[in-house]
């Protein structure tokens, strides 16, 4: 018996090694079209990011600035850009696959759907030093988060994680702040349609923890609580008011003082 109980471990361990290497050969593909020899290229915004212009949300240069003091070189930076979504891809499919074979048909089809966006042009921006670097694996992580989230027994830990890079996507880029609305739709359906509806308690940990992110989460980033926006506040919102103040017709000078002009906005 005691052989047995021994072995048995070692089989449900190796069974769970094997369901990851098909996940993992799957999102590995997406090397095959990465470009790691341009990795770490600096685009006309790199510096925005890096040296936290106001106008940028400051996840990225925090991000990409703690990687180069690691690493040494921009260059590794990028190659660690790309880890880092084949790791989330994987994870993804990972999560498809636990669905069974329809779930492994939809892993492949996203593998190949991936394949084919890296091929057209995403590849270079997952490995520039470009604030898409992090916003697309993150997105593909709260992707994954949501797939577990539809099939844990445990829905209360996934769910404070989803909330967590959620709020982490705002702090990359403005354009996710519209998503901080899918965690109340996101209750309202599971309150309504599921045979489990959360309990009272689990309803006030998500609110609370919920609240403490769109809170203190600014503030660790240099900001004011609740300030989930750019210090420069929106470049758009800032100038759309102040277009007809600009004496000359467009032309190439226009948009830095459009930019000049937002930031002054924004300082008052």
């Amino acid at each position: 018996m005691t052989r047995d109980h021994q072995a048995k471990p070692s089989r449900s361990q190796t069974q769970g090694i094997l369901k990851w290497l098909r996940p993992i050969g799957l999102s590995a593909s997406a090397l095959l079209v990465l470009p790691l020899s341009t990795a770490g290229a600096f685009t006309p915004d790199t510096l925005g990011y890096l040296e936290f212009h106001p106008i940028r949300q400051p996840l990225y240069g925090m991000w990409a600035n703690a990687l180069h003091a690691l690493l040494g070189t921009w260059q590794l930076v990028g190659v660690a850009q790309a880890a880092f979504l084949c790791a989330t891809l994987a994870y993804f499919y990972y999560e498809c696959e636990a669905w069974g074979r329809a779930g492994r048909v939809l892993a492949l089809a996203a593998a190949a759907t991936t394949t084919v966006l890296l091929k057209i042009g995403t590849a270079s921006l997952v490995t520039a030093i470009l604030s898409e670097a992090l916003f697309v694996p993150l997105l593909t992580l709260l992707a994954a988060l949501t797939l577990r989230l539809c099939r844990t027994s445990r829905p209360l830990p996934t769910s404070i994680v989803s909330l967590l890079v959620l709020f982490l996507l705002t702090q990359v880029r403005p354009i996710a702040l519209p998503s901080l609305i899918l965690p109340l739709m996101v209750a309202i359906v599971w309150i309504r349609s599921s045979e489990r509806p959360p309990s009272t308690r689990q309803i006030r940990t998500l609110a609370t923890a919920f609240t403490i992110m769109l809170t203190v989460g600014p503030v660790a980033f240099g900001k004011k609580p609740l300030q989930l926006g750019t210090p420069g506040d929106f470049l758009a919102f800032a100038l759309l008011p102040r277009i007809g103040q600009l004496r000359n017709p467009p032309n190439q000078g226009i948009p830095t003082k459009w930019q000049e002009m937002s930031l002054g906005l924004g300082k008052r």
